[in-house]
C-alpha cells in the first residue's frame, strides 16, 4: 500500500484512532504500518495527535471506582493523573464549554447547522465519551471525530482560535489548574491534527500549518 493511500485512509477515519485490545491483530498491524510511514505530514499528525491522544494504552482493563475513575495509577506525560480529574469533571467541562460553543457568534452557526436540537444531548454524551477516552483512559470512545469537521466548508485557522479560546476559558473557570492545563494540552494536540488534516484533504501544503500556542489565544 502507498504511503498516500495509506495516509487517505488514517485522515479519513479507516484506520482506527482508539486502539482496543478487542481488535483484531489486523488493526493493530495497519496501525503499525502507519506509524512507519515516512510521509511528513502524517508523522506530524502522528507526533501531535490523534493517535498520540488514542492511541494504545496501558490502562485498558480496568475497575472502575464510584466516581468513574480506575482503581490503577494513570500517567500522562509523566507524572500521575490528578485525583479531582474524573467523570464527574469532564460532564461538568463538556457542558460548560458547549454552552459556550452554542452561543458564540462565530462557532454556534455552524455546530446549529450540524446538530438538530434533539440530538444535542447525544453529542454531548459522545463528547463525555470522548474525554474520558483521552484522560482517563476508558474504552468508551469509538467514533471518527476527524471526517465530520473536513465536511465543513470554510473551517479555518480562526475557528480553531476561537474553538480553543472557548474551551481554554471554560477549563481554567470549572477545573484545578494542573487538571485544565491536561486539558488545554490534549485540545492544543487535537487542534493541530486537525488542521494539518484539513490542508491535506483540500490537497494544501501542511509545511506553514504551525501550532496555535496557548499564550496567543
Amino acid at each position: 500500500m502507498a504511503d498516500k493511500d495509506i495516509l487517505t485512509m488514517f485522515l479519513y477515519g479507516a484506520i482506527p484512532t482508539h486502539i482496543d485490545e478487542r481488535l483484531p491483530l489486523k488493526a493493530n498491524a495497519s496501525i503499525a504500518i502507519v506509524d512507519a510511514t515516512p510521509l511528513g505530514a502524517l508523522r506530524s499528525c502522528l507526533s501531535v495527535g490523534l493517535l498520540e491522544v488514542f492511541g494504545p494504552s496501558k490502562n485498558k482493563s480496568v475497575h472502575m471506582t464510584a466516581n468513574g475513575r480506575s482503581k490503577r495509577t494513570i500517567i500522562i506525560g509523566g507524572a500521575p493523573l490528578p485525583d479531582m480529574l474524573d467523570e464527574a469533571l469532564i460532564r461538568l467541562v463538556v457542558n460548560g464549554f458547549y454552552d459556550e460553543i452554542r452561543r458564540d457568534d462565530l462557532l454556534g452557526p455552524i455546530f446549529h447547522d450540524a446538530i438538530q436540537p434533539e440530538a444535542w444531548p447525544r453529542h454531548l454524551a459522545k463528547m463525555c465519551d470522548f474525554w474520558s477516552a483521552t484522560l482517563l483512559r476508558t474504552s468508551r470512545y469509538e467514533g471518527r471525530p476527524l471526517p465530520p469537521h473536513l465536511a465543513i466548508s470554510g473551517l479555518g485557522v480562526a475557528h480553531f482560535r476561537r474553538w480553543l479560546k472557548l474551551f481554554r476559558a471554560t477549563v481554567y473557570r470549572i477545573c484545578p489548574p494542573e487538571v485544565a492545563a491536561l486539558f488545554m494540552d490534549r485540545a492544543l494536540r487535537i487542534a493541530h491534527s486537525f488542521r494539518l488534516a484539513v490542508a491535506f484533504s483540500r490537497g494544501e501544503t501542511t509545511m506553514g500549518v504551525e501550532p496555535i500556542a496557548e499564550k496567543d489565544l
